[in-house]
């Protein structure tokens, strides 16, 4: 071999010693890489979905606040021709486009629980003690006004004695209520799952599960929004709920709550997030519809 050969003979086999020491180096790296890059994927992630749980909070409230009231003098017939009074049905609709609104995230894990829900409650100043109280509660995951498994920041409506107990909103909404006033407050909450592995042992601060609340509360805009048709049925003034006996109530029957009459200012939302432990909710049995009704004592 000559001194040309010899050279470049070592030239080459010093490039590929170099070749697979960076290969190595590379296959050393590449796991710390990817799991560098994933908190900021989840990041990202958290950030979508706290903007469309907020999004949706806001819209949910505002539809039911542009509802029309149910007045002593409404008809079954004025309900059938005008969609845009306080129905069960129409609270369906609304509470129903949550999946929509929060795709691309899947609502459910497959086989597990709900990753997403959301509870409507309506809020109205009591005219005795001139604190916010509950009215009526409606859930998404049930599609029911009373579920003991439903979670909700501002107060559990579970059955009907749980009307008119105190409703836990902001001290400004609550300081600034008039007379006749009512509220409607939409909570959407959230589960957030991180693609990125648990290394909490190791002291690293990566995000983990965890369920957030976000709230919108908006003040109703055509009139105080207590009755809810087939629920809380007029032409009776006291605004009383169906009894339990009847063909179109609701699992839980009972006596309701007194009706005010007015029309309250609307527009303004505020949104505030928590953060709270979840749990699976059981689905109720939702309000059935038609058919005569009898005011309960």
């Amino acid at each position: 071999m000559t001194l040309k050969e010899k050279k470049l003979f070592k030239l080459l086999f010093s490039q590929e010693g170099e070749k697979g020491g960076v290969l190595v180096e590379y296959a050393f790296m590449l796991p710390l890489l990817i799991l560098l890059s994933l908190p900021v994927v989840d990041y990202g992630r958290l950030i979508l979905i706290r903007q469309k749980a907020v999004k949706t909070a806001s819209f949910m409230a505002d539809a039911v606040a542009m509802s029309r009231e149910i007045a002593n003098d409404t008809t079954a017939a004025n309900v059938a021709t005008d969609a845009t009074y306080m129905t069960p049905q129409a609270l369906q609709a609304i509470v129903s486009s949550l999946n929509v609104m929060m795709m691309p995230f899947p609502p459910e894990q497959p086989g597990g629980p709900d990753l997403y829900r959301a509870v409507i409650t309506h809020v109205y100043k009591d005219p005795n003690t001139g604190g916010p109280v509950l009215g009526w509660q409606f859930d998404q995951n049930s599609m029911s006004f009373y579920d003991s498994n439903r979670i909700s920041t501002v107060g559990l409506v579970a059955n009907v004695s749980d009307i008119g107990k105190p409703a836990n909103i902001p001290p400004s909404l609550a300081n600034n209520l008039d007379d006749g006033e009512n509220l409607i407050v939409a909570e959407v909450s959230v589960f957030f799952d991180p693609i990125t592995p648990d290394l909490g042992v190791l002291g690293v601060p990566f995000l983990t599960q965890r369920w957030m609340t976000y709230t919108a509360y908006f003040r109703a805009r055509y009139g105080n929004l207590k009755c809810v048709w087939q629920v809380y049925m007029p032409p009776q003034p006291d605004c009383l709920p169906v009894s339990s006996g009847s063909s179109s109530t609701s699992s839980s029957g009972g006596s309701g709550p007194t009706t005010t009459s007015s029309t309250s200012s609307g527009g303004s939302t505020t949104a505030t997030s928590s953060g709270t432990s979840g749990g699976t909710i059981t689905p109720a049995s939702s309000t059935s519809s038609g058919g005569s009704v009898t005011p309960g004592g």
